[in-house]
């Protein structure tokens, strides 16, 4: 057999290189518990600055939640840093069906801007210190969620959070 030659060497790194990189883009929150539950994140667009006491990272406020017909609601805001490479992510919705507790927690992750998931760590980051708004809606089927705990935790790892009975469950 003979030896491979330049280009394919170079071919096979090229493809390595490539898997490597879709490897480590984007990430799924871990979702426990959580069978037959819809649930839905989504950054709300807004160009408002958030008040003073909501943008103090030292004691941020925490998120709010909601109970409605069918469907759980938590809505807040969350400093992610640059406005180009960080986003509010969804990283966990937990359920333990033995108590009746839903844990959901969000955090400053990267965006799709962010040099770590660009080719070769390519491009930078504006310097600036930005805010995300997020909706998140998880529909239980046949779950009793009698109490909800929601975390937001920000890009220096400051957390707050809300712990919310279930009215229809007291």
């Amino acid at each position: 057999m003979a030896p491979p030659t330049r280009r394919r060497l170079l071919f096979i790194g090229g493809g390595l290189l490539t898997g490597a990189g879709c490897l480590s883009r984007g990430s799924s929150p871990r979702l426990a518990g959580t069978d037959g539950m819809d649930v839905s994140f989504e950054v709300v667009p807004s160009k408002s600055v958030p008040p003073a006491d909501v943008r103090d990272d030292d004691a941020p406020n925490a998120p709010a939640v909601s109970f409605e017909a069918d469907r759980i609601v938590v809505t807040g805001v969350v400093g992610v840093g640059s406005s180009k490479c960080r986003e509010a992510a969804l990283e966990s919705v937990t359920y333990d069906e033995d108590v009746g507790d839903l844990r959901v927690v969000v955090v400053a992750g990267k965006s799709a801007e962010h040099p770590d998931r660009k080719p070769f760590g390519r491009g930078g980051c504006p310097d600036d210190y930005s805010y995300d708004w997020y909706r998140l809606v998880v529909s239980p089927t046949d779950e009793a969620v009698r109490r909800v705990t929601a975390v937001e935790r920000n890009l220096e790892g400051t957390e707050s959070s809300l712990v919310a009975p279930n009215p229809e469950s007291e």
